[in-house]
């Protein structure tokens, strides 16, 4: 078992989600399976690069 505790071991396992070098089920996928953890997959990375805000500052 691998304890997903940081953001390196995140992107880690994404990245083999995502280059079919880890499957997380025990029977084959069919294609549909493949596109839709690639849409899931693509949509966390989104979230997870979305660029967070910060406070603007403004002297006068």
């Amino acid at each position: 078992m691998i304890w997903l505790d940081t953001n390196e071991k995140m992107k880690w396992l994404i990245d083999a989600l995502e280059n079919n070098e880890l499957q997380l089920v025990s029977r084959k996928l069919t294609e549909e399976d493949s596109a839709e953890i690639r849409r899931e997959i693509a949509e966390f990375k989104a979230k997870r690069n979305k660029p967070v805000p910060t406070e603007e500052y403004v002297f006068a």
